[in-house]
């Protein structure tokens, strides 16, 4: 009897759990039980499905959960790139400095910093390379140490030692890449790169008479005329640019087999540096 009883309780419970049943079932009540008297009462979900618009959108995020997420992601990214497009500076001229200096960046009160100044001395002998209506100069530099000498007293600190060693690994990067054609360079990391070398293998260009027109106005740092003495420069005078040590020295890079073969853009930002240099130059000798 009791079996009967649990097989047909069991069938109602399965009704009630059918998708179709279940919202209309508010419960399910079990036979009386012989031995107790006691009546129990089984209560069905009472979850209501969406309907309409929104059961739509369930059935859609169920099959298309992972290409929506996929599109958006897609979306998202092509939308930050687009505005980081828009918002980059395009500059007309791009030099570096590397040395012992380190250019100071903040501004002094009633006085605007060492970094500004020279990017606003910079911006004399530079032109409007990309028709824009404005001059823009990056100016990058870096703090690299010369030779430690251990007998010395005045070391750097640890701090010091550190910059100068992550700031020369990223020398050694722009070294072959095409971003910076001008430099600015101490003298003792102007010979690093020249010493025991022949001419034709220096990284830098000769600056003759066909780059810098006149050489008279200028004195070059050696007989390779790779280097030109900053300080012997007129252009030495202006705010910022006369902060750099006096030993500085000016020279041109020389493109590498993948700037002749790269973009129109790269051939063009060298033959800006060309003018750039001429117009540094065409200043004159300090007087």
């Amino acid at each position: 009897m009791n079996d009967n009883i649990n097989e047909e309780t069991e069938k109602d419970l399965i009704k009630a759990s059918d998708p179709l049943d279940k919202h209309d079932l508010l419960s399910v009540k079990n036979k009386i039980n012989g031995n107790t008297g006691d009546e129990i009462t089984y209560f069905a979900d009472t979850n209501v499905r969406p309907k309409g618009f929104f059961a739509k959108v369930e059935n859609f995020w169920y099959h298309y959960k992972w290409h929506s997420l996929i599109a958006l992601f897609l979306v998202f990214t092509v939308t930050i790139c687009s505005l980081q497009m828009c918002s980059k500076k395009e500059y007309d001229i791009n030099i570096l400095y590397a040395g012992e200096h380190g250019v100071n960046r903040e501004n002094k009160a009633g006085d605007t910093s060492e970094y500004n100044k020279i990017l606003s001395s910079l911006e004399t002998v530079a032109k409007d390379t990309n028709g824009d209506g404005e001059i823009l100069v990056s100016f990058r530099d870096l703090f690299i140490l010369d030779e430690i000498d251990s007998g010395s007293d005045d070391k750097p600190n640890d701090s010091e030692l550190q910059r100068s060693y992550q700031d020369g690994q990223t020398l050694s990067y722009m070294m072959i890449s095409s971003e910076y054609f001008i430099c600015l360079f101490s003298s003792d990391l102007y010979e690093s790169y020249t010493k025991d070398r022949e001419v034709a293998a220096y990284p830098f260009v000769p600056l003759t008479a066909e780059i810098i027109g006149d050489e008279s106005r200028v004195e070059y740092y050696d007989d390779s005329k790779c280097a030109i003495k900053l300080s012997s420069l007129n252009f030495y005078k202006n705010p910022g640019i006369k902060q750099l040590p006096a030993d500085t020295v000016l020279c041109l890079k020389k493109k590498t087999v993948v700037s002749n073969l790269s973009s129109s853009a790269i051939r063009e930002s060298y033959n800006a540096s060309l003018e750039c240099i001429k117009a540094i130059a065409s200043t004159g000798l300090y007087k």
